[in-house]
């Protein structure tokens, strides 16, 4: 697909042009020119071709692939932990990533787990970051932390009522729209004024919203069927068509947002992602849209944009495991150290051979007692470790006092 910047084609970047780690000049929708004057072909294509190929919807390249296999072990070692066993399938994934022994893997599971819900919190917390566009709108302090409280409480209100079975439907849509507006005007109603425009891209007319809007849940379920979608293309397919029909007066790219982060939810994805922290990630955003848009129903760019900001979101829980594991290891090795020298003060010292208090370890491990040791370095050539020889560090001499300031001259005589 071409994306198109005031009659100039904009150069094509690798290796996705759509990808936020690609695209670095921000672009604004108002600029874009539409393929179509609003999204009827594509809503028409996405009801009656639910059934079509899945390259129309999933995402394609490494870090797709790379989504798709953390998701299928982060799977597994959720079922292991359930099942309070670990099978050798669990045992080999998991020793790939961690490099676990078969004899800890639940403990590294459990690991993981505390991992993954740490992550998962912060995700939802950093969610601030992508309703910068709509809190520099605020007059004040006050209604920017508002905005970002009642988007927060949409999101936790769709994922608890598709945790509790809930299906997806037209009227949990504007519940959570009425929670994510707030005390706005039109908040849970759907649009009623026509046409509705960004820019010069013209929408859906208000008569057809709600038809649109229930054929369009209607498509989401039944893509939710099909095992051959993967998350993201679900994801995909759910947000990009919101965005077509934009259903709401205002709030439809949040909505959009908040529905492609329940479809991964739905389909195992532990924590959210955010498409729009940055202006370089919004602009890699409005992109994907306008690529899937232009792509004869195919929702493949949007889907590819997920993979990239997904993909992040693993790596960091490859680094927090990392890091947890290096702390782990230097907490035992420590713990290991303690406890030797322990045992070592309970033997006689090294130099009188007698069992006695005042006693200290020496660098290899060796015991022996103060004073000894204090009569060994007076005599020693050179200080060494009674036990092992290695050369010690010698005293360093406390630096000299600095000399006392000259009395001030006394003044002379007039």
């Amino acid at each position: 697909p071409k994306v198109w910047l005031q009659g100039r084609q904009r150069p094509r970047l690798t290796p996705h042009p759509y990808s936020a780690r690609t695209l670095r000049c921000p672009m604004s929708a108002s600029r874009l020119r539409p393929s179509s004057r609003w999204c009827a072909d594509w809503q028409a294509w996405v009801q009656h071709n639910v059934n079509a190929a899945p390259s129309r919807f999933n995402a394609v390249g490494a870090q797709a692939e790379a989504c798709e296999e953390r998701l299928t072990l982060h799977a597994s070692i959720a079922d292991s932990i359930n099942e309070w066993t670990a099978t050798s399938r669990v045992s080999l994934l998991f020793k790939r990533v961690s490099g676990s022994s078969d004899a800890g893997v639940i403990t590294a599971a459990g690991e993981h787990a505390s991992l993954v819900a740490g992550l998962a919190a912060t995700q939802i917390d950093r969610q601030a970051l992508s309703l910068r566009s709509n809190t520099r709108k605020s007059h004040d302090a006050l209604g920017a932390a508002r905005i970002v409280q009642d988007h927060r409480a949409a999101l936790e209100l769709l994922f608890r009522e598709l945790d509790s079975g809930a299906p997806l439907s037209v009227e949990l849509l504007v519940r959570v729209h009425r929670t994510l507006l707030g005390d706005a005007p039109h908040a849970g109603v759907l649009r009623t004024s026509t046409p509705a425009r960004v820019g010069s891209i013209e929408f859906a007319p208000a008569e057809q919203v709600h038809a649109l809007m229930h054929g369009h849940v209607a498509a989401v379920i039944a893509l939710c069927s099909r095992p051959d979608i993967t998350h993201l293309g679900l994801a995909a397919a759910a947000a990009h068509g919101l965005l077509s029909i934009h259903p709401f007066h205002d709030g439809n790219g949040r909505m959009s947002r908040l529905v492609a982060n329940a479809m991964l939810r739905m389909r195992g994805v532990p924590f959210v992602i955010n498409v729009c922290a940055t202006e370089e990630h919004r602009a890699g955003y409005v992109g994907a849209i306008i690529a899937s848009r232009e792509g004869s129903g195919s929702v493949a760019p949007f889907a590819t944009l997920l993979a990239d900001h997904l993909s992040r979101v693993w790596e960091e829980l490859d680094r927090l495991g990392e890091r947890a594991r290096a702390q782990r290891d230097e907490a035992a090795s420590a713990e290991t150290l303690r406890k030797h020298r322990e045992r070592a003060r309970k033997d006689p010292c090294m130099i009188c051979l007698e069992e006695h208090c005042n006693m200290l370890t020496l660098c290899c491990g060796a015991a022996c007692h103060i004073n000894c040791m204090a009569q060994w370095l007076s005599e020693a050539a050179s200080p060494t470790c009674c036990n092992c020889r290695e050369e010690l560090p010698r005293p360093q001499p406390r630096p000299a006092p600095p000399p006392p300031a000259a009395p001030a001259a006394a003044p002379a005589a007039a």
